[in-house]
């Protein structure tokens, strides 16, 4: 599945993969910059919801 999510620069579709994280469950997008998606769950593979590092599980 592609992230659904707005690009936070030019507004545009996202597009990237969604992931799911391994511990706390929640969905979203990886970026490599913190908050440039309105999806965006992972940040270089860290959950930001619960904070786990490696936490990027299955993609959905």
């Amino acid at each position: 599945m592609s992230c659904k999510g707005k690009t936070t620069r030019s507004s545009s579709k996202c597009g990237k993969i969604v992931y799911q994280c391994k511990y706390c469950r929640s969905v979203g997008c990886d970026r490599s910059k913190h908050d440039e998606c309105s999806n965006q769950n992972f940040y270089n593979g860290t959950c930001k919801k619960c904070g786990k590092a490696g936490a990027k599980g299955k993609h959905l």
